[in-house]
Order: C-alpha cells, then structure tokens, then sequence
C-alpha cells in the first residue's frame, strides 16, 4: 500500500495544478490535475489566520504534480514542501518555508512606523486619488 504524502503550502491562494498532452489534432488534452489547498495570511470565517496548509495527496496525484512546471518552480522558490511525514502541527511544517507570497494581504509590519504608517499601495508610489466631483 502506497503512503500518503502531505504538500505544505505558504501561498495565499488555492492552486489547480494541471498535466496535458497533445491530443487528435494538436489539441491540448488535460491529463491530470490536482488542487493544492491555500490560505495562509488570509483570515478565515472563525477569524483564524493560518501560517500554512496542508493537503494530503496520493503517490499518482504527487506524479502528476511533479510533472507540473509551476509547481517545482514553487517548490524550488519555498512555498511548497513534499513530505512523506505529517508534521505534529502545521506550524512545525511550514517553519522553514518562505512564509509570505507577494499576494498576501498587508499586515502592520508592512507600514513604516516613522512616517505617518502609510501603506505601500498606489498613493505611496505617487499616485493620487482623482478629485472629488464638482458640486452644481
């Protein structure tokens, strides 16, 4: 009986990773997919904001997953980690992976304590809001 294998994630989006072939016609035909769970730095309905997930997959589901170019560039680039062994927690699992994506919300080590805590958004980057409508 084959294993189960656990893909930690740090990435703050769900990921769909897809194998395919060339089909009748030089058509692309989907060979194979699988769903890595994400959500980590996003709050949840319970107000949890999670430090990683993970996602239990199967010896045929990680082959597929190894044929995907994203997902070794992920694996490569520390968002995600292949163990064979699940981790007592979460935490543990994910402690030495890069722990935010650049999709992750803004959090308050984010904002620049010396100056007035602006956001790095739009207007720090000198953009301004357009004016207010005239009033008639």
């Amino acid at each position: 009986m084959a294993g189960k294998i656990f893909i930690y994630s740090t990435l703050t989006s769900s990921t769909k990773y897809t194998n395919g072939s060339k089909g009748p016609g030089d058509l692309a035909k989907r060979t194979g997919s699988v769903l890595i769970q994400g959500g980590t730095n996003v709050a949840n309905k319970h107000l949890v904001t999670p430090r990683g997930v993970v996602t239990e997959v199967s010896e045929d589901q990680l082959k597929i997953l190894q044929g995907d170019k994203s997902f070794r560039r992920h694996v490569d680039r520390g968002f995600i980690k292949v163990e064979r062994i699940k981790a007592e927690t979460i935490e543990k699992g994910v402690s030495d992976m890069v722990q935010r994506d650049p999709s992750a919300p803004l959090v308050p080590d984010d904002f620049d304590e010396e100056a007035a805590a602006a956001p790095k958004s739009g207007r720090s980057r000198g953009r301004t809001a357009p004016p207010p409508p005239a009033k008639a």
